[in-house]
């Protein structure tokens, strides 16, 4: 039973092929030359054969499973920017008799027969008289997108941040090549301890380098940083 289960683990292994003229040299014995010492060799063989599959099949399975995550974010952003893009355009479809201005905020109320308008203003101005319903405030970007309010100063804090690294980038062009490269930027210059990064980290939080320089993870050694 033994010898079987041997031939059979055998029979997954390929070994080199063999020859009896090796660089034009004939062999007295080419089967004693190149047959194994150990008769369990075979078995290591197939055994290192079985133990690579599973290796390759679970890194497989890993970077497949990644990529699955990946994709089901990338949905819920595209089922996002949908929703948000109908909102915005069923907000610019209600009435109002004032220019919308970027910058700010409008209230949007519903009379009895339906009809949904902006006002200037909001309830705590109406206080016990509001005549409709409120519906919500929002605040308009630069974009002519429609941000909650509740939602704007958190919006606007990122923003702010971007604002920043662009005109950092611009003001030291280096900045780009660095980025670019690959190579960590240096935050000192834009950020105090406690602020938010544009990808929402806080530089209290990143690993930090030469003289307590914090540093983006951009894809290097963790905590590496420019001086």
């Amino acid at each position: 039973m033994a010898l079987e289960s041997t031939k059979a683990e055998a029979a997954t292994v390929r070994l080199v092929e063999t020859s009896a003229c090796p660089s034009g040299v004939r062999l007295v014995s080419p089967y004693h030359t190149n047959r194994s010492g150990d008769p369990m060799d075979l078995v290591a063989l197939a055994q290192q054969v079985q133990k690579a599959d599973e290796f390759i099949r679970a890194n497989a399975c890993n970077k497949l499973s990644v990529i699955a995550d990946t994709i089901r974010y990338l949905q819920e952003q595209a089922r996002t920017v949908l929703e948000e893009t109908v909102r915005d355009a069923d907000l610019h479809r209600a009435a109002c008799n004032v220019v919308k201005k970027p910058g700010n905020t409008y209230f949007l109320y519903q009379r009895d027969s339906g009809q949904q308008y902006f006002s200037i203003l909001s309830p705590q101005d109406w206080g016990s008289r509001c005549p409709n319903d409120f519906l919500g405030a929002f605040k308009l970007q630069a974009d002519m997108s429609w941000t909650p309010a509740d939602e704007a100063e958190e919006k606007e804090g990122k923003l702010s941040s971007l604002r920043q690294l662009v005109a950092h980038t611009i003001a030291e062009p280096s900045v780009l090549s660095l980025a670019t490269s690959s190579l960590p930027l240096p935050l000192k210059s834009l950020q105090s301890p406690g602020d938010e990064d544009p990808l929402g980290i806080s530089s209290a939080e990143l690993p930090r380098g030469p003289g307590g320089v914090p540093c983006v993870g951009l894809p290097l050694e963790k905590g590496a940083c420019l001086d």
